[in-house]
């Protein structure tokens, strides 16, 4: 090939490589910055709200969507799907919410963009009148079907088992503290542990802190009236104990995508409403064929105890603290099984397992509150033969303890009291099903001490000083362990 052919085909390559950069590079700048589809809203009084995107950006170029304010005592926000946010009115007035959007590659340069919205709330009196009139029902709420339609009225509810009759008869007596009607907002917030997991080698699957309010905080607070409280079990920094009754009534579990004809009365689900991911907080109090009978709170933050949705809703999570598989729909339903009796905590000793006793659930509480205030006695902290006690809750008389009786007398005296108060008695190869929460077990021939603080029907749980030279939460042995002898202050 001549140099002056070979030149030509140089300059066209160059050409068109300059061409094509070129090209690529009109299409890069073309990208837009993300911004706020608005700078400013009005809010129709306190319990109004506002869903506001973020433009020009997708959830998948989104890290991470940061939503603060000025004043929470005017408005709150929540963050939505990455690229949206809810602002809710609290209070009449006017500020400013702070928006930081943190994505996973840089858009225009910059991998972080912030933006400040301003907000303001008319006061009541400026608000137009948002009743609905008789005849006409909110249209954007649980209450309504995922497409907005307005609700008809529910369709009777099924029977009910024996065992969801007595949770909704437990829900159904909140009413009067919880009426029809009643303002409920977004400005109060509480802590729920109803959903327990935990830690396991400092890899945290719990226990969950559910942080709740408006619809959620109704169905956390209705859910506790009919299983019962919560509680946190905080032991240390990072140190959760693993429990499975103790101090939970009834811990439940998550359940991702349920089956609505396996849901019960008493369960909470998270719904749905619209296609930003928005969504309400509700517990059922009834079913029937096609739908599920909830409360929650309407649009304009009101209790609803007429709320219901279908069953073709979307449901992103169910949480349920039944302690019973709930029945196949498909099956054949079979005979009612006896009720289990309960622990008695005194009286003939137990043949047969039992679950715990509310006085042992609170002996458990008592128990795991201990460390919080004594952070000595935290798991992983040394406790070792240097570390001593003086008990008197046996004999009478002192008895100077060290190492893992040590630790077992100052957790026995927690829960019982000091001195001769609830003394001691000791039981030799004791029946297994008759050692309860708070009792000292001896075992291991004889050499170590721990307290039992929650306890199955296969395993005791315990606590334990001078473990390895270190105290010790959450060891589990099988009740078929030998045990030399217990030391209880249980009456007789």
């Amino acid at each position: 090939m001549k140099k002056s052919t070979q030149s030509i085909i140089m300059v066209i390559c160059l050409v068109l490589s300059l061409l094509q950069v070129q090209t690529f590079g009109s299409v890069a700048n073309a990208a837009s910055k993300p911004k706020l589809a608005k700078t400013s809203v009005t809010l129709d009084g306190p319990s109004d709200f506002k869903s506001v995107k973020i433009k020009n950006v997708t959830k998948k170029q989104v890290k991470k969507l940061v939503v603060s304010t000025d004043d929470d005592n005017k408005v709150s926000v929540k963050s939505g799907n990455k690229t949206s946010f809810k602002v809710a009115a609290n209070a009449s007035g006017k500020t400013k919410v702070h928006v930081k959007l943190y994505l996973k590659k840089a858009i225009k340069g910059k991998k972080t963009y912030k933006f400040t919205l301003t907000v303001k709330v008319k006061k009541d009196s400026d608000a137009p009148d948002k009743t609905p009139k008789s005849s006409e029902e909110p249209s954007e709420s649980p209450s309504a079907s995922p497409t907005g339609t307005p609700k008809e009225t529910a369709g009777p509810a099924d029977k009910l088992s024996a065992e969801e009759q007595a949770i909704y008869d437990k829900i159904i007596a909140k009413k009067s503290e919880y009426p029809q009607g009643k303002e409920w907002t977004n400005s109060e917030k509480m802590d729920w542990y109803g959903v327990p997991a935990y830690y396991d080698n400092n890899k945290k699957i719990g226990p969950k802190t559910w942080h709740v309010s408006g619809s959620s905080m109704l169905a956390a607070k209705l859910n506790d009236a009919a299983f019962g409280a919560t509680s946190q079990i905080v032991i240390s920094n990072n140190q959760y104990i693993p429990v499975s009754q103790c101090p939970f009534a009834n811990p439940g579990v998550q359940i991702d995508n349920p089956n609505p004809d396996k849901l019960r009365v008493g369960d909470i689900i998270k719904i749905i409403i619209d296609e930003n991911d928005n969504y309400k907080t509700a517990i059922i109090i009834g079913k029937n064929k096609d739908q599920l009978l909830i409360v929650t709170t309407d649009i304009y933050q009101k209790i609803d105890w007429d709320a219901f949705i279908p069953k073709t809703a979307k449901i992103e999570y169910a949480l349920s603290r039944y302690q019973t598989v709930a029945p196949d729909p498909t099956a054949t339903p079979s005979a009612t099984p006896s009720a289990t009796p309960s622990a008695t905590p005194t009286g003939t000793p137990n043949t047969s397992y039992v679950p715990m006793s509310d006085e042992e659930r609170t002996a458990c509480q008592t128990i795991l509150d201990f460390p919080r205030d004594h952070q000595e006695l935290a798991h992983g902290k040394t406790w070792n033969e240097q570390n001593g006690y003086i008990w008197s809750a046996f004999t009478g008389a002192s008895q100077t303890l060290v190492g893992s009786e040590s630790f077992a007398a100052i957790i026995s005296d927690r829960v019982f009291g000091q001195g001769s108060t609830n003394p001691a008695r000791k039981v030799v190869n004791p029946n297994k099903y008759s050692i309860r929460v708070g009792d000292i077990i001896r075992f291991d021939g004889d050499s170590r001490s721990a307290v039992v603080y929650d306890r199955d029907e296969n395993y005791f749980t315990l606590t334990e000083g001078n473990y390895n030279g270190k105290v010790n939460w959450g060891r589990k042995i099988p009740i078929t362990t030998t045990i030399n002898y217990i030391l209880t202050r249980w009456p007789a």
